[in-house]
């Protein structure tokens, strides 16, 4: 299978065709030690848009949402209610995690941390749940688009085509 990544903002498959979303939300706790505003550790309620285009099924649908909704739960449940961090920040200690950035020190079980290979902003905690969502969809879904705002009227939207 060959995946095409696109990131860009209100990107559209380029043919036609059928399309569902669902729509979500989580919980996360983040700090971004290159920004002054948002240095110090605090949190977002985001909500979450995803929507698929692929070919019908012999029941006429793009996906179940029931099927659609559950991949997202599981999908959000890998960040919901968890510190986001960069591995850059992150040893471990025994059990735990120490995530050190400045004067900070936080010592936590590692179930609690969501990790990313950059910083916890939303754009990396986007394109990370994205890649997750790809890699488990049926392969009638040749196009996704996940939208997450960080608090209101703001975030980020990943869109990811697979080509046969």
């Amino acid at each position: 299978m060959v995946v095409e990544v696109i990131r860009v903002g209100n990107h559209r498959p380029a043919s036609g065709g059928l399309s569902i979303f669902i729509e979500g939300s989580f919980d996360y706790a983040h700090f971004l030690p290159c920004s002054e505003k948002c240095f110090p550790l605090h949190g977002h309620t985001s909500a979450v848009e995803l929507e698929l285009k692929g070919k019908a099924d012999k029941s006429g649908m793009v996906m179940d949402f029931t099927d659609a909704r559950t991949l997202l739960n599981e999908v959000l449940s890998e960040v919901d209610h968890k510190l986001v961090a960069s591995r850059a920040h992150c040893t471990r200690e025994g059990d735990a995690l120490l995530v050190k950035y400045k004067e900070f020190l936080f010592r936590l079980p590692p179930e609690h941390v969501f990790l990313l290979d950059g910083e916890g902003t939303v754009e990396n905690v986007a394109w990370r749940l994205a890649e997750s969502i790809m890699s488990k969809l049926p392969k009638n879904i040749s196009w996704m688009r996940l939208t997450i705002t960080e608090g209101l009227r703001k975030g980020s939207s990943v869109v990811m085509e697979r080509h046969s």
